[in-house]
Formats: structure tokens, sequence, C-alpha cells
């Protein structure tokens, strides 16, 4: 089980090194090529330093707010996944992130918000993964849900499509919060 981005797992799966993948869309490539269903979504919380100065009193958050932030998240041109769904949140409410001056992926946003370095968007999966001094904020507006779906190659191969509706049978028969 390797932790790639949403793009890598698409391109590997593509030249055959895997044979199934969980994204979050959207993604920069599209996904003509390959099988692709929705699993669950999940909310989406802004993650603050405990002792923010404008956040810590927070319980419940609009992405508007956030215009005067630092980002530790921003997209990348060649990658898209949570960082595009983020910016284009804020993008729909009027402002771009502003780019602190480190940002990173995934796990590490979660140490640079606990270092002082900005915010970041991310899924109520985060929750498990949080440092202690790392609050999770929920965003009041709507629309503000971040999907994972499964994708495998469209190769008939009958192995795979069972795991994969496997894997599908176990997520509609699991209550997702």
């Amino acid at each position: 089980m390797n932790t790639l981005s949403s793009e890598l797992q698409l391109e590997y799966l593509l030249n055959g090194s895997i044979d199934l993948g969980f994204i979050r869309p959207p993604i920069y490539h599209n996904l003509d090529e390959v099988n692709s269903i929705s699993l669950y979504t999940a909310p989406l919380y802004v993650a603050a330093h405990i002792a923010d100065p404008v956040l810590s009193e927070k319980e419940r958050i609009s992405i508007r707010e956030l215009a005067s932030l630092n980002f530790v998240s921003v997209p990348h041109k060649a990658r898209g996944g949570l960082s595009y769904l983020a910016a284009n949140l804020c993008l729909v409410n009027g402002f771009s992130p502003k780019r602190t001056r480190i940002y990173s992926r995934k796990r590490s946003q979660l140490e640079l918000v606990a270092n002082g370095f900005g915010i970041c968007i991310v899924p109520e999966e985060f929750k498990v993964i949080l440092p202690s001094n790392v609050r999770l904020i929920p965003i009041q507006d709507k629309n503000t849900l971040s999907e994972v779906k499964l994708i495998w190659k469209k190769d008939e191969d009958l192995l795979i499509d069972h795991c994969a509706a496997s894997i599908n049978a176990f997520y509609n028969a699991k209550p997702i919060n």
C-alpha cells in the first residue's frame, strides 16, 4: 500500500504499476481511460494552530474568512486533488489562497500548521493524524465536501473488477460520516 498523489495513482494505474487507486477529484487529467466509482464524500475542515490569533476562538468558519490567512497547501500546476478543491472553494468566495513561504502536501501540511506557518483545508479523515496543537474547524459553507473515488484500469481483468466491486460494496454497506 502506497500513499501517492491522485495524479501519480492515475499515472501508475495506466502504466501497470498499480491495480487500484483511491483519488480525490478534481485531478488534472481526465478519467476516460479508467473505471471510476464514487466511494464516499467527507466534510472539509480548516486545520489551524490552537493558538492562532484569528482562529483560536472560532467554532465554525466560512471560506471568506480565510482570505487574509496564509495557506500551507497550494495547487501544483501538474497535480490536482485536495489542493485544487481547497483553492476552488477560495476562488468561488472571491479570493486566491495566500501562499505562506513554506508549503507542502498531505501529512506534512499538518506539521507546518502545528509550527505556526499557516492553515490548510483538509478532509475529516485527517482527524486521526492531527498533531496535538492543531484543531479542525468545521466549514459552514455549502458544497464543502471532498469526494473519494476508486479507480482501476479498463482492461477486463476479472480479479481486479471483483476487488473493485468488493471495495465498493464495503463502502456502500458502511455508514460514512
